[in-house]
């Protein structure tokens, strides 16, 4: 196998670090599977040490304790809109993303364009933050996915067709 194959393999020795905005019961269920995934996770939670991911992850890696040594921080205690907040959290991280909808969007936004990796974008946060816009765009998408669906029932309805009348005409050739 070749390196850059092997770079590619979800096992590399290589670790992802993953901000999460928000701390909670999804973001602990998140931090106990992430070492599985060669995945380190920090979070950012308004109850900093506090939070449920805290008891996965450790306030601090650093100091005394498994951290060997490192000062990092893996809780961010803040706001979860805190534009400074939110910068802290992406320091060093690979992609940011949020385990709840409720966030800062401007300041994820502002974060986009400045390089990092947002998962999902600020743009698709937002509309799931306004739940008539998310309405209307699912609404959108269904009238898009009905239309293809009309489509592929009156291509099937057509072979069908096809292939009855052509199998009439045989049966009754053959009478």
């Amino acid at each position: 196998m070749s390196k850059s194959a092997a770079k590619l393999l979800p096992t590399s020795p290589t670790s992802l670090i993953v901000g999460c905005v928000g701390g909670g019961q999804l973001g602990r269920m998140m931090a106990l599977e992430a070492p599985r995934l060669n995945v380190e996770m920090k979070f950012l939670d308004g109850g900093g040490g506090s939070c449920p991911a805290a008891q996965v992850v450790g306030i601090a890696s650093g100091g005394s304790g498994e951290g060997g040594g490192e000062s990092r921080s893996r809780i961010v205690e803040g706001k979860l809109y805190d534009e400074e907040k939110l910068r802290e959290l992406s320091k060093g991280c690979d992609v940011v993303t949020m385990e709840i909808e409720h966030v800062g969007v401007d300041g994820l936004a502002r974060l986009e364009k400045e390089g990092v990796n947002v998962q999902p974008s600020s743009r698709v946060v937002g509309i799931i933050q306004d739940k008539f816009v998310q309405k209307v765009r699912l609404m959108q998408w269904s009238a898009i996915a009905l239309s293809f669906l009309f489509l592929f029932i009156c291509y099937v309805a057509a072979y069908i067709y096809d292939v009855l009348i052509n199998s009439y005409y045989i049966i009754v050739a053959k009478i």
